[in-house]
């Protein structure tokens, strides 16, 4: 494939998937035919506004899947030789260490982790547990909250609110992709 060698290893690696992938091509079929099939993304934009979104975005799909096809023919092309003493010398150097030795010992163990790890567990427990006696506790509040028609008129502002705004952000996520920046 003709890639020199005197480059670091990640240009290295890229000019090589350049080259794998230098043919791909995006169809006017297909970004149509993606388009059909994906309209609600778009919010009811026109092909002509999106398709500058959608080439590139095939585009990268063709060549993930033209990596991937190769990356597995290599898989299935190449003959793999172990060095066994190499592999076993690996195993042994990864059980050795403090935590293995004593297992491997046959003696009752105590393995001191200091008290950071006392403290996080413990700070996990009450911010979980907090929030549960708080709901528990409340329960009086709470009712009295349900009951008030004020408040009530407030709820249904706020939920219509957040559907509002949970709507908003929905769309600005489904139709960001194809904007081009």
């Amino acid at each position: 494939m003709g890639i020199p060698v005197d480059q670091p290893e990640k240009q290295m690696g890229q000019a090589y998937v350049k080259g794998l992938t230098k043919d791909l091509k995006v169809s006017d079929a297909e970004a149509r035919a993606f388009y059909d099939s994906n309209k609600e993304m778009v919010g009811g934009m026109a092909f002509e506004q999106v398709r500058g979104s959608i080439e590139p975005f095939l585009l990268q799909q063709k060549r993930e899947d033209a990596v991937h096809v190769h990356i597995a023919d290599l898989g299935k092309r190449a003959r793999l030789r172990l060095n066994r003493d190499w592999v076993k010398k690996q195993a042994e150097l990864a059980f050795d260490n403090p935590v293995d030795r004593a297992r491997r010992s046959g003696k009752p163990t105590m393995a001191e982790f200091g008290a950071t790890g006392v403290l996080f567990i413990l700070l996990f427990a009450v911010g979980h547990c907090i929030p549960i006696v708080v709901a528990g506790s409340s329960t009086a509040a709470v009712k009295r909250v349900m009951e008030s028609s004020r408040l009530q008129g407030a709820g249904n502002w706020f939920r219509k609110g957040a559907g509002v705004v949970i709507a908003a952000l929905g769309v600005y996520f489904v139709v960001n992709p194809f904007v081009v920046p």
